[in-house]
């Protein structure tokens, strides 16, 4: 990519590729904005791992939400299905109504006690 034309995107970027071949210019930013906080990391890895049950269900609502994370109205990819707030990006605030909705089809897991031995 010549540094001279209007395709170079200003500030560090990633070249991303799928497995269809398709290769992305994303700015650093615009990945970062999408990163899973540290709190999050185990419960993310365990939601993408896990099998759907199928549109409607909440666990495909929460993949959803993870798969379109960081994406924009107007950005290829972006689908306002996972825009759970209607605020133009798919974002943590929508992750947290999936995962309130997951509570509802699942029940919230109950805390466990800590016993003393």
């Amino acid at each position: 990519m010549d540094h001279m034309t209007t395709n170079n995107p200003e500030g560090e970027v990633l070249l991303l590729s799928d497995t269809s071949g398709n290769s992305y210019v994303v700015r650093r930013e615009a990945v970062e904005h999408g990163r899973v906080p540290k709190e999050l990391n185990s419960e993310v890895l365990d939601l993408i791992d896990s099998d759907t049950q199928g549109y409607g269900d909440a666990n495909f609502l929460l993949k959803g939400v993870l798969t379109h994370m960081g994406l924009k109205m107007g950005m290829k990819g972006y689908d306002g299905t996972f825009d759970l707030d209607g605020d133009g990006d798919t974002d943590w605030d929508d992750y947290s109504k999936a995962k309130e909705i997951w509570y509802q089809q699942y029940g919230k897991p109950k805390p466990s006690s800590a016993t003393g031995s």
